[in-house]
Parts: C-alpha cells; sequence; structure tokens
C-alpha cells in the first residue's frame, strides 16, 4: 500500500500571493498568483507539498475601543462644523 498524502490548493496557503487587475472603481482577483516558496507564478487552483496554513485574524473590539473612536469622531465633527469652503 502506497503512502499517500493529501495536499491542500494553493489558493490557501501562506506562501501564495494573488494577482489583482486593476479596474475603473475596483480590483478583480485573478486565477493565478505567485509562490514564495518555488519563487514562480502557478495557478490558484494546484496542489502543492509545501503548504503552510495562514494564520487566522482574531478581530476582538473592546468597549474602551468603541469609547475612543466615538471620542475621535466628535473631535472631528467639531473641526469640520466650523469649516468654510
Amino acid at each position: 500500500m502506497e503512502n499517500t498524502r493529501t495536499y491542500r490548493k494553493c489558493s490557501a496557503c501562506l506562501y501564495y500571493k494573488c494577482f489583482y487587475t486593476k479596474a475603473c472603481c475596483s480590483f478583480y482577483r485573478e486565477k493565478s498568483g505567485y509562490c514564495i516558496q518555488k519563487q514562480k507564478i502557478i495557478e490558484s487552483t494546484n496542489y502543492c507539498e509545501l503548504f503552510k496554513h495562514r494564520k487566522q485574524k482574531n478581530n476582538i473590539v473592546t468597549l474602551e475601543f468603541i469609547e475612543r473612536v466615538i471620542s475621535d469622531l466628535k473631535e472631528l465633527e467639531l473641526i469640520f462644523l466650523n469649516y468654510d469652503y
């Protein structure tokens, strides 16, 4: 029995950097990108043995952060309220 590995798609890899095309008002994600480990252009649907998971970002919003944002917005409102064109 052969030892089979299950590879993951390159599009979810830490080393994969996707290419984007600039449009009039937005950017479109291309189906190809650049692999930092292999140092070549690859398709996002490729499978690779060098796969490494990306770290998940946990965005934690606290009450203190919200209060600070509200105070900054109030300060900006006071600045721009008296602004004349």
